[in-house]
């Protein structure tokens, strides 16, 4: 406790730049401050002031101490405040919600700013956001798969719809899927993974033969592989979810439509059954779903 009260008088006399305003400010003797002082950089090994004829300047042992201890003090004080007067409020939580980068910069985000709760974000794969979620870590996953845990429910939001994009040089566009192969073969090309099981599955259903681009850059991350587009690296086969913006704005091109072509994958908001109907994790879960009804 009496370091707690070194540290209070230590941050008004930082502020108010004086030890005499300081005690008046905090009801207690100069003398008192005085000693609160001495106590504190004895117990850091250090001086924290430069005293002067006009009042006390921070030495950078006392400008690093500041910076450490304001914050947590300030808001130690609402809470004092807060049990002195019988109504002691606590801030809500925050609602950490998991899911992989991407799909947080690009589904979750934009949602963000009609809601009024503090926003933790966590980033993984569905497996483990699955097991953080069912453990207590967090309060709720975007996830491509759907939860097998019998503690976890699920409801599909939307879906990724896939499109071809090339750099934004190739103003190409094709009225066939005979003209979009002929293209694409041997075109460089930008991919999340090695294996790209979407786009392997467009070359041979659609195009009629094994995927025959030229592989240059594999980036695990989809806003990567969007980027290597746009930078003219190669061609990819992204969600529309991530590569509209680019396209609306012509930083990359559309060629073709093979959004019918593709099938759609789906996107789940992933909660705990008790959690999923009430509170901020409902708001944001209604939030979200609002995005495949657009």
């Amino acid at each position: 406790m009496a370091r707690t009260e070194w540290l209070r008088t230590f941050v008004v006399a930082y502020q108010l730049g004086s030890v005499t305003d300081a005690a008046r400010a905090r009801h207690i003797s100069q003398p008192s401050a005085t000693s609160h002082l001495n106590s504190l950089e004895s117990l850091v090994g250090s001086r924290l002031f430069t005293r002067t004829r006009i009042g006390v300047t921070p030495t950078a042992e006392g400008k690093r101490l500041y910076s450490q201890v304001a914050d947590p003090l300030e808001r130690l004080a609402q809470v004092f405040e807060g049990l002195d007067a019988g109504r002691l409020e606590l801030p809500e939580p925050p609602l950490r919600v998991g899911s992989s980068h991407e799909m947080f910069a690009g589904l979750v985000v934009p949602k963000l700013g009609a809601i009024h709760t503090q926003v933790n974000a966590v980033f993984g794969t569905d497996e483990e956001l699955h097991g953080q979620l069912a453990a207590g870590d967090i309060d709720l996953a975007v996830t491509t798969a759907p939860p097998l845990r019998r503690s976890l429910s699920h409801r599909q939001i939307t879906e990724y719809r896939y499109a071809i994009v090339l750099p934004k040089g190739e103003r190409q566009k094709f009225t066939s899927l005979h003209q979009l192969g002929e293209h694409l073969r041997g075109h460089p090309w930008v991919s999340y993974s090695s294996d790209f099981p979407k786009t392997r599955s467009f070359w041979k259903r659609s195009l009629g033969r094994p995927f025959d681009a030229d592989l240059r850059m594999i980036a695990p991350d989809l806003r990567v592989v969007l980027s290597a587009v746009e930078a003219g690296i190669g061609a990819s086969m992204l969600p529309k979810l991530i590569c509209q913006s680019a396209i609306e704005r012509g930083a990359a091109v559309e060629p073709f439509p093979v959004e019918p072509l593709v099938d759609p994958k789906p996107l789940f908001a992933v909660f705990r059954k008790e959690e999923g109907h009430e509170g901020a994790v409902a708001e944001l879960v209604g939030l979200l779903a609002e995005v495949g009804q657009g």
